[in-house]
């Protein structure tokens, strides 16, 4: 079944992330059962009726995902693109400025982790991108009571799984393997 989305983003134009989002919300309560968007707005839990040609929110918000993988990606990319003209000292603390390796590890791991959350069928949320002190590449994800930090330098990545403020009993830190990553998420996720 083909779903139409209700504006045009192979042509050249600009889209503000707010913009793509209210317009998305708009499709949404468009091409939503009127009733169950009304009884669960906020919730991305209720089931599709197959039988219907319209999607439900979650299932909308997937298809959009996957039509609109490269569109995602570029607010990142734009982002590691200002954060590769720091020069050390960028922060007035002595910070060195970022690694050309981990800015291009940190491009194909976006590239990866949003393929592989879009592929599993999950939902894509926004993440914070940093470098620190050291020159690395800083991802980090906040949900709920979880929060995901993934550090990228020119060897690898690590990352750091958050549920608390106790770094002994309410935190994990390990290598990171793509393999690793949809687990990661879907712990960030349930939090």
């Amino acid at each position: 079944m083909s779903y139409e989305m209700p504006w045009d983003l192979s042509s050249n134009s600009s889209f503000s992330v707010q913009e793509i989002y209210s317009q998305f919300l708009g499709f949404l309560k468009k091409s939503c059962f009127q009733k169950q968007f009304e009884r669960a707005p906020h919730s991305l839990s209720f089931t599709t009726n197959r039988t219907s040609p319209y999607l439900c929110k979650e299932d909308a918000i997937r298809h959009w995902q996957s039509e609109n993988y490269s569109l995602l990606l570029k607010p990142f990319k734009e982002k590691l693109a200002k954060i590769s003209f720091r020069q050390d000292n960028w922060d007035h603390v002595g910070s060195l400025k970022p690694k050309p390796e981990a800015i291009s590890q940190a491009h194909t791991a976006l590239e990866s982790f949003l393929y592989t959350i879009i592929d599993a069928g999950s939902i894509w949320y926004s993440p914070l991108i940093s470098s620190d002190e050291g020159g690395n590449i800083v991802i980090e994800w906040h949900h709920g009571a979880h929060e995901l930090h993934i550090d990228i330098d020119e060897d690898g990545m690590e990352y750091i799984k958050v549920w608390g403020t106790n770094i002994y009993n309410e935190m994990h830190s390990n290598i990171l393997n793509a393999e690793d990553f949809i687990n990661l998420w879907e712990w960030l996720v349930s939090g």
